[in-house]
């Protein structure tokens, strides 16, 4: 049996408690459970705002990373522009291509435009993460003047 004596002064005597298979609470134990309870809640209360803080910052940083976006598309339309253009340069010297060498080369063009750019992408989005604002700045101004 379970007895809770929440009254001041108690109405049962602490003695019952000696009596086999009788738990008797009172005032002052509830007053414990509270007080861990609250602990408990401060706790957790710091753990969510830890949460609250990274993900805060996660979404901070996919903010930055899409304001790359048009950077990161200039980027890739200047160099296809550049490639492009070389191969206008170069397409006498070709003779009659076929439509499919002409998608051929086409794709060439592209995947080797896409493997060079790979690696100045993942600077970029590094300077991005580490919030450099003037190299991003310098990066914008370079890529997307020409746009």
């Amino acid at each position: 049996m379970c007895m809770i004596d929440i009254s001041v002064p108690r109405n049962i005597d602490p003695n019952v408690a000696k009596v086999p298979n009788i738990f008797i609470f009172d005032i002052d134990d509830l007053e414990s459970v509270i007080s861990s309870n609250i602990r408990e809640r401060e706790r957790e209360a710091e753990r969510a705002e830890l949460i609250v803080q990274s993900e805060v910052m996660q979404f901070q940083q996919s903010l930055r990373l899409m304001d790359m976006g048009p950077t990161i598309g200039a980027l890739r339309n200047r160099m296809q522009a550049i490639a492009r253009a070389e191969l206008d340069k170069h397409r006498k010297n070709l003779g009659s291509l076929t439509p499919d060498q002409e998608t051929a080369i086409e794709h060439l063009l592209r995947s080797t435009v896409n493997k060079i750019s790979h690696p100045v992408l993942n600077q970029m989005r590094r300077f991005y993460e580490a919030s450099d604002p003037e190299t991003m700045q310098e990066l914008n101004d370079t890529f997307r003047a020409e746009e």
